[in-house]
């Protein structure tokens, strides 16, 4: 994901609405849509190119959101822009996993002809689940969002931690560099025995290999058990499977994990004495028989943060021009997190604005979170709708052409920001990129994807109805 090739690497400023009344209200940064039960799961194909029950090997995307009204496959049509599969959501977050990887399959077995897995969107608020694997002070919701739109090599979780629970054991990692992004809610962040305020817009990172213990917690059930108020996190790390932990304070977790996933005590960086706080909510959620009892441990510091935790608002700039002007920060930079193998902006398109020409790209994932507001993604010349809580990713080397649009000042109205998290590998010495609707940027740009694959593209330009002056 480099600054010319595909979004920018750039910093928020003030003069963006959604950026100024997220600093006036660190309370609710966005208007994440809330999670609701007995929804079903829908497949959106975009191009519209299905008759019946067949489907063409023109299929750009495979959609999946809410509709709690239908319980059974349908096929359907959206006024012929775009249609439908729909499907009854699977009872949990592993069945999903499985109708996902069936519903890809069965597309791509019908495309002799390309062989292209199609782009993958979905809505990872409504589609977080309870899993196996979270229960008691671990209790919450999960969506893998990165494995389910086809992420190799990026992993991106969204979570919904409710009060009196925490994310994790508290752990550090030998190899995986990690970032958090708070949503919305209010936690804290417990790093070696100390916890510090962890808002909406605020990330917090840490560095592979440094031995720096950390979770973070919901503790806004603190001052009262009645109270408080669910935690919702993006995390993103690295995926790598020779990866080991270390875990200085849950015996239990150490002896349910293998030698090889074990990072030895002796082999990890020496760390300054531990701070008071036990790592554990004051009020807890939790079947251990501790449920609602409360705990008087040392409320989180008011001074200044460690250098690994920052806010996105409070790095304010823009950057770009006319319909590529832009508010939005480096995540990775603003955290402190240099060197990792992947980048993460915050961006923040104003209306009459898209976030980059069309491209794709040889040999980086990318991945894109839809944090407020609502738009377009543009897929090889055809557009999707999308708004909160949906994401989808790019897999490397398809050559589907993509970028999102705002018009929502179309109409006469002034219109809303569309807030984006990007997520997005960086290998800029390798990486190619092809823009099929700009071919001029070929005589100025070094690293053109010459073979790419070609697709035919649809009749939208990639650019907004009515651009920002």
């Amino acid at each position: 994901m480099t600054q010319e090739s595909s979004h920018r690497a750039i910093s928020m400023t003030a003069g963006c609405n959604w950026v100024t009344a997220a600093r006036g209200n660190r309370q609710g940064v966005t208007h994440v849509p809330p999670h609701r039960d007995g929804f079903a799961t829908r497949l959106v194909l975009s191009p519209p190119h299905m008759a019946d029950d067949s489907l063409s090997a023109d299929v750009a995307a495979l959609k999946l959101t809410s509709d709690a009204s239908e319980d059974h496959a349908v096929v359907s049509t959206d006024g012929g822009a775009i249609q439908t599969l729909s499907l009854p959501v699977p009872p949990n977050e592993e069945d999903l996993h499985s109708t996902v990887q069936t519903a890809l399959d069965t597309v791509q077995e019908r495309h002799t002809k390309k062989r292209i897995r199609p782009t993958v969107i979905l809505n990872a608020v409504d589609l977080a689940q309870p899993t196996s694997d979270r229960i008691g002070l671990l209790k919450g919701d999960v969506c893998t969002m990165g494995k389910l739109v086809c992420m190799e090599r990026l992993a991106a979780k969204f979570e919904r931690i409710p009060p009196g629970t925490r994310t994790s054991h508290p752990h550090a990692h030998r190899l995986e560099n990690e970032l958090v992004f708070c949503v919305s809610g209010g936690g804290v962040v417990w790093q070696n025995g100390f916890t510090y305020p962890f808002g909406p817009g605020d990330v917090a990172s840490w560095k592979a290999g440094t031995g720096v213990v950390h979770t973070i917690i919901n503790d806004s059930n603190r001052d009262d058990p009645a109270q408080g108020e669910d935690l919702l996190l993006i995390s993103v790390s690295e995926d790598r499977p020779d990866e080991s932990l270390y875990y200085p304070l849950s015996p239990e977790r150490r002896a349910a994990i293998s030698e090889a996933q074990t990072w030895k005590e002796e082999a990890v960086p020496h760390q300054n004495e531990f701070g008071p706080h036990p790592g554990y909510p004051c009020i807890m959620n939790s079947k251990d028989g501790r449920s609602g009892v409360s705990s008087d441990h040392p409320r989180p510091s008011d001074g200044p943060r460690p250098s690994n935790i920052a806010n996105a608002f409070e790095a304010a700039e823009g950057v770009g021009q006319g319909d590529m002007f832009a508010h939005g920060c480096s995540l990775t930079a603003e955290s402190g997190l240099r060197g990792a193998t992947f980048g993460c902006n915050l961006e923040i398109l104003p209306p009459g604005t898209r976030s980059s020409f069309p491209h794709a790209h040889s040999e980086e994932e990318e991945f894109i979170f839809v944090l407020e507001g609502s738009g377009s993604l543009w897929l090889n010349g055809d557009t999707v709708p999308v708004g909160p809580g949906d994401c989808v990713g790019f897999p490397r080397g398809t050559g589907i052409a993509h970028n999102f649009i705002n018009d929502s000042n179309v109409g006469g109205v002034d219109g809303e920001d569309l807030a984006l998290l990007i997520l997005g590998e960086s290998k800029p010495s390798v990486d190619k990129v092809v823009y099929p609707v700009n071919p001029e940027r070929q005589a100025t740009f070094a690293r053109w994807w010459h073979d790419s694959p070609k697709h035919k593209l649809g009749s939208h330009n990639g650019c907004p109805k009515m651009p920002r002056k």
